[in-house]
């Protein structure tokens, strides 16, 4: 069992039959299964999981992620003003990422 970011960043390796449990039922579990389609592995994309059992070699779990603020703490304190937006304050889709930042420079 991996995750979808692993498999589109070449961290792990898949077997020949892989399904992808796509939680989000968004972008990533599709441009992942189109990844490991192109490298003609036989995937199954999933949205939502179901309940039934489907035979694979990996399972790819596409899910939405904990929020990084790794950067945002690091400079919180050094710089004159950091605000969080984007997949620091939560993950979730790029237009929220794009909205947010928009929103605080007009508000700036």
């Amino acid at each position: 069992m991996v995750t979808a970011e692993d498999v589109l960043e070449g961290k792990v390796r898949c077997g020949t039959r892989v399904v992808i449990a796509d939680q989000q039922n968004y972008m990533k579990g599709m441009v992942t299964a189109e990844f490991l389609a192109d490298q003609e592995k036989e995937v199954t994309l999933v949205m939502p999981l179901p309940i039934r059992y489907i035979s694979a070699d990996t399972l790819v779990l596409s899910y939405w992620r904990k929020a990084d603020t790794r950067l945002y703490d690091e400079l919180r304190g050094k710089v004159e003003a950091v605000h969080k937006i984007g997949d620091a304050l939560s993950p979730r889709r790029c237009i929220n990422a794009i909205y947010e930042g928009h929103k605080l420079a007009m508000e700036i």
